[in-house]
């Protein structure tokens, strides 16, 4: 995997993305499985919003997140896609971090019905401002720093029209269960 780093300094809210390229390598099948891998400071979330996102909209403490941090390798355009959805309907500062890995022939491979010219995984770095706006990015075919200084009031002014724990959280008509108990992915019954 590519090293990912967020750097976030709190007194100027300058928030920097860095994606390097990395080489392929094997992947055992634990590594594999997509989990969320929630770390939070403060305002800041960590983790794959897919498979997270549920659980955070369910916190009131997690509701008033500043940023979320989403690593990714997806380099399809239907990734910035769901970052600018995030960060509109979580009304929160998104920063998605993408690696980078050339092309099969640079690294002497070959990568069966793959051309062999086009990069493994492009990049697409992104900063995504709380009204689903891109702020910075998204940044392609090289390794690179992406940078955005946001402005804190802009959460503010984003949650005048929707706010999921303020005036449209209605816990009266609305309310959400999540079962954290372990279960298995898929069950074969008879």
């Amino acid at each position: 995997m590519a090293e990912t780093a967020y750097v976030i300094s709190e007194k100027t809210m300058r928030i920097k993305t860095e994606s390097r390229s990395s080489r392929i390598g094997t992947v055992r099948r634990e590594d594999a499985v997509e989990n969320p891998v929630p770390m939070q400071k403060d305002h800041i979330k960590f983790g794959y919003p897919a498979t997270s996102l549920a659980d955070a909209r369910s916190r009131r403490d997690e509701a008033k997140r500043l940023l979320w941090c989403a690593p990714t390798v997806d380099e399809r355009d239907i990734w910035q896609c769901s970052m600018r959805h995030i960060a509109h309907e979580g009304r929160c500062f998104v920063v998605s971090a993408c690696q980078i890995q050339p092309s099969p022939a640079e690294l002497g491979i070959d990568v069966p019905g793959w051309d062999g010219d086009r990069p493994l995984i492009n990049g697409g770095s992104v900063i995504v401002g709380p009204l689903g706006d891109v702020l910075a990015g998204p940044l392609r075919g090289q390794a690179g720093l992406v940078v955005a200084e946001i402005d804190t009031d802009d959460l503010v002014r984003a949650r005048y029209d929707f706010d999921v724990v303020g005036h449209y959280a209605r816990p009266d008509v609305f309310s959400l269960s999540v079962d954290e108990r372990a279960k298995r992915s898929v069950e074969f019954k008879d």
